[in-house]
């Protein structure tokens, strides 16, 4: 009898038998998904990281061009708090302004509504007297013209073909000074009584580039395509007279179709409008025009521009790939920053990680590898709402990637 098992027992073995192997069942299809959960809240967890990290960068990169901007541009001392002086305005002018307004038609694309910090009506400012002299306008253009020294457009930049060729402010001394004071006591205040943004006020306003932009119809440098540039304000001030060009003008591409979408105006006039819109330089068919166009921003933005930030890092990483013109060289430097612009940081922490040693294919896919990474970070950090620059980025990547993949396999299979 002690080697023979009961009826009974038998049962109760395959009771066990049957539980045990459900047990085992339920914990084969439970255990992946529970370890799927636990990948994606750990990479969800990784994602908030690099992104409170992109912010710290980001935030840091805004208070370096503060710095940059005050070193060479007029700016005010701050308040501390203070209230906003009413004394603030322009010189010799009545502050009259001729407005023009979003169309708030959700349907007519990103440039409908207005970005941070404008109102429906304030697609764009064009004061209705010359801030400035002609006499002015005609000293700027004279020290411009003193030399050769007009630059291109960048070969990489989408507006390249036909563009205008320009001038930085930075290097013509007398116009960089005129510009100061023109900051202090007119464009800052006219930015005022354009606007009743209250990070737009004139303690708060910083100016971080300003250029002489030549138009020559002779030369082929007749316009500039439509494009965006960064949050903040653009300023176009013409500096010779209509009559010495036909065509031109600041081309606004929001503006209704019964104005044309273009403001053309004489010598001195100011033009004020969101530099994020799409806008450009109308073609000229014949002669000369001359405008300084100059970019301003907050020191102290309500809504801080994050997709913008990010955005230009992945897209200077995105140039630099593109400018390795030797995909089987090694290239010589192994830092990333050497490769990219002065003072781009590839990722937040400031690092590629790349595979640099097998040679410039390698690091040129690394580099995009990062660019891809960083428009996607920019689209996370709201760079949508107010273009398409994140997007097109990232397609530009997603294609130089299969376009590498394909040559790589046609070259594998040359090789068999």
């Amino acid at each position: 009898m002690s080697g023979h098992r009961s009826p009974q027992a038998a049962w109760h073995w395959l009771g066990l038998c049957r539980v045990l192997s459900l047990l085992h069942l339920a914990s084969a299809s439970t255990g992946p998904r529970i370890s799927a959960r636990m990948l994606r809240r750990s990479d969800s967890l990784a994602a908030a990281a690099r992104d409170d990290s992109a912010r710290t960068a980001n935030r840091e990169q805004h208070l370096r061009e503060c710095l940059q901007s005050e070193q060479l541009f007029f700016a005010h001392a701050p308040l501390d708090g203070a209230a906003e002086p009413e004394s603030f305005a322009p010189v010799g002018w009545d502050g009259e302004w001729e407005s023009f307004a979003f169309s708030g038609r959700v349907a007519d694309g990103l440039d409908a509504t207005p970005p941070r910090p404008y109102g429906l009506g304030d697609l764009a400012r064009v004061s209705r007297a010359p801030l400035f002299l002609a006499a002015e306008c005609a000293a700027v253009i004279a020290e411009a013209e003193a030399d050769s020294a007009w630059r291109g457009a960048q070969p990489l930049a989408a507006y390249a073909n036909s563009a205008a060729c320009f001038r930085p402010v930075r290097e013509l001394p007398a116009t960089l000074r005129w510009l100061n004071l023109a900051l202090e006591r007119t464009i800052y205040p006219a930015v005022l009584s354009a606007f009743a943004a209250a990070e737009l006020a004139p303690t708060l306003l910083r100016c971080s580039a300003a250029s002489i932009v030549k138009y020559n119809a002779t030369a082929g440098q007749t316009g500039l395509a439509v494009h965006r540039d960064g949050p903040g304000l653009a300023i176009t001030i013409p500096l010779n007279q209509l009559s010495e060009y036909d065509g031109g003008g600041t081309f606004i591409e929001a503006l209704e179709e019964g104005r044309g979408g273009v403001l053309r105006r004489p010598a001195g006039h100011l033009i004020l409008h969101p530099a994020s819109l799409r806008h450009g330089g109308a073609t000229i068919t014949c002669g000369l025009r001359y405008i300084l166009v100059v970019w301003l921003f907050s020191s102290k933005p309500a809504l801080f521009p994050h997709g913008h930030f990010s955005t230009q890092r992945a897209a200077r990483m995105l140039a630099s790939a593109l400018r390795i013109t030797n995909p089987i060289a090694k290239p010589s430097i192994l830092n990333a920053d050497d490769i990219l612009e002065p003072g781009c940081i590839a990722d937040p922490g400031g690092n590629v990680q790349t595979s640099a040693l097998s040679g410039g294919s390698a690091y040129r896919r690394d580099l995009l590898n990062a660019a891809a990474k960083g428009f996607e970070e920019a689209v996370r950090l709201g760079a949508a709402e107010n273009t398409e620059s994140a997007h097109v980025g990232l397609g530009t990547c997603s294609f130089l990637f299969l376009c590498y993949f394909y040559f790589y396999v046609i070259f594998i299979s040359m090789l068999f």
